[in-house]
């Protein structure tokens, strides 16, 4: 070591082991003795929450457990966002008509945040914990507290768990399939409303056109649509490795990955849709007719020279309604159904599946195909590049990305329980590993959260400017009629003040707002008349302050955003 930096190294090094061992020769605790709480009472918490409701559905000692307390975020969210139309209904150089559109989206907003049961969410909790090697299971709790599950979160996707029937379609060559309760009626209608209660006839008039557009088209509006599906939607993609299929590659070379076939599944009250698709496809000569009892197919050919079998088929078996790239991926699902081997007899999926409950509202399953095809592809990929001379940086994070060689799988079952939505997965990612494990919600939102409390901050900070703004102009009101003397507190200005419920901060939620006059009391307000019943004299004089922000409102009615005083 040089001479120059160990002479700096070493006064950091023994102001560092000073510090930790009490600082400056005084006798202390042990290190951390002051930190820990073991033989400590625990703390009363000063607000509760929904920690002990939410911890009974996690598993401690794992490598992963989090809980956020969302109730002081989300309950009255759809008030909040009225509260701040108040403020940018306010804002100079607005025309009438733009101020009227602002007001009418905001009320949208509020209302359809209302409508959707976000701001029931009391919790959100998750864990994560290795139950044998190459297997961790994961938890995620979004909770409501007994009763409160009026929304659409809490019903458009799933009411009461029930037996997991998409898995009697999977066969065994699955490689992804999704499927989920889906009260797309509700949804429709939830939406409907609230544009029309907004009073917003350009948004209704859109959704007119795109239900008009599908009737023209099928013969059957969105209402109607949404009438004759059944509540269920999946999603199937096979990956067949017995079937080989070569591509060329850029650059020369080939390249081989098992054979696709993709379906999307929707259960149906009837057999309406199909028939109106069947209308449409029978004026096509070239399209294949196949009944077979309660199965219905219809069966599009394409005269291409394809590397793999593409025939887009619609079928139905009264049951359910298939739109897949082939008649042979709806006969082999129904087959499973009827008994055949599928998914959940395959060996593999029985070791994933184990502990994970066999009822639920939704499901997704990823199988260790994806990962294997995705490997193998980007190694020959890289591996043609390296041959050509023409690797780069990019091929190096292609491989870094996507070129791990960990097979990966994922089997996850979402329940909407009496305490809100709990889900369950077992995959082979530990928490933050891979973007197919569950638990990278936890930490996305642990990026995306701190982002989402400093906006509202700032919101809050916009929102306190616009009350301090009505304020002072209410004074200036007040004080046209009473000789140029402005009010001496918050009562003598209530004839000019709409309501007192802008004399609370947003940013003070320990103080309730006042909902009418009568019951204002002017201890709990935020602000403070700092010149009662002083003249106008001084236009730049402080008027009224913010005991949270420190921003004022000035005699002549402007508002400016100052520090808060240290002593208040």
């Amino acid at each position: 070591m040089k001479t120059s930096q160990s002479r700096y190294l070493i006064p950091v090094l023994a102001i560092s082991a000073a510090l930790l061992s009490g600082g400056c020769g005084r006798k202390g605790p042990a290190s951390g003795a002051a930190f820990k709480t073991s033989g400590q009472s625990a703390p009363v918490a000063a607000q509760t929450n929904s920690f002990d409701e939410v911890a009974a559905y996690l598993e401690p000692g794992g490598s992963f457990y989090v809980f956020l307390d969302t109730q002081p975020w989300l309950e009255g969210l759809s008030r909040k966002i009225e509260d701040l139309r108040q403020v940018l209904l306010t804002l100079p150089n607005t025309k009438a008509a733009d101020r009227d559109n602002l007001r009418k989206l905001i009320d949208l907003g509020s209302g359809l945040v209302r409508t959707s049961g976000l701001e029931a969410v009391s919790g959100f909790g998750a864990s994560g914990i290795l139950m044998e090697p190459g297997i961790y299971r994961h938890r995620l709790v979004l909770h409501h507290y007994p009763g409160q599950d009026q929304g659409l979160l809490w019903s458009a996707f799933g009411k009461t768990p029930h037996a997991l029937t998409g898995l009697d379609l999977l066969p065994e060559t699955t490689a992804l399939a999704s499927f989920s309760d889906l009260d797309l009626a509700a949804l429709w209608k939830a939406v409907k409303a609230q544009a029309e209660q907004a009073n917003l006839p350009e948004v209704t008039q859109g959704l007119e056109q795109l239900s008009d557009g599908l009737g023209a088209k099928l013969g059957l509006n969105l209402d109607e649509i949404a009438a004759a599906l059944g509540g269920e939607a999946g999603v199937v993609l096979t990956l067949d490795p017995d079937r080989l299929v070569t591509l060329p590659a850029p650059g020369g070379g080939r390249l081989e990955f098992p054979e696709p076939a993709l379906a999307l599944v929707l259960r149906v009250n009837s057999d309406d849709l199909f028939a109106r698709v069947d209308t449409l496809l029978s004026k096509n000569k070239q399209v294949v007719r196949q009944d077979e009892g309660a199965l219905k197919m219809r069966i599009l050919p394409l005269p291409l020279p394809l590397p793999f079998q593409v025939r887009p088929t619609v079928a139905s078996d009264g049951v359910y309604l298939f739109v897949a790239t082939t008649d042979k991926l709806v006969r082999k699902m129904l087959e499973v159904r009827g008994g055949a081997k599928g998914l959940k007899s395959h060996a593999e999926f029985a070791r994933i599946a184990k502990g994970i409950p066999q009822q639920g509202n939704r499901f997704t399953y990823v199988s260790p195909e994806i990962s294997r095809t995705v490997t193998h592809l980007v190694h020959t990929i890289a591996a043609m590049q390296h041959q050509a001379g023409k690797a780069d940086g990019g091929t190096e994070l292609l491989e870094r990305l996507l070129g791990d060689d960990e097979e990966t799988f994922l089997y996850s079952v979402a329940s909407n329980t009496k305490d809100g939505w709990v889900g369950i997965s077992h995959s082979t990612r530990p928490p933050g590993a891979g973007l197919l494990g569950p638990s990278t919600v936890p930490i996305a939102a642990a990026v995306v959260l701190p982002a989402i409390a400093k906006a509202r901050q700032r919101s809050r900070s916009v929102a306190c400017l616009g009350n301090l703004k009505q304020i002072s102009l209410a004074a200036r009101l007040y004080a046209d009629k009473h000789g140029g003397v402005l009010p001496p507190d918050f009562l003598s200005m209530k004839a000019e003040l709409n309501t007192p419920r802008i004399l609370v901060c947003p940013a003070d939620p320990a103080k309730p707002a006042a909902q009418d006059w009568d019951s204002f009391d002017v201890t709990t307000s935020s602000y403070e008349i700092v010149a009662p019943g002083a003249d106008m004299s001084d236009p730049k004089k402080v008027y009224v302050r913010c005991r949270i922000h420190g921003s004022v409102g000035l005699v002549d009615g402007s508002v400016e955003q100052r520090p808060r005083m240290k002593n208040r």
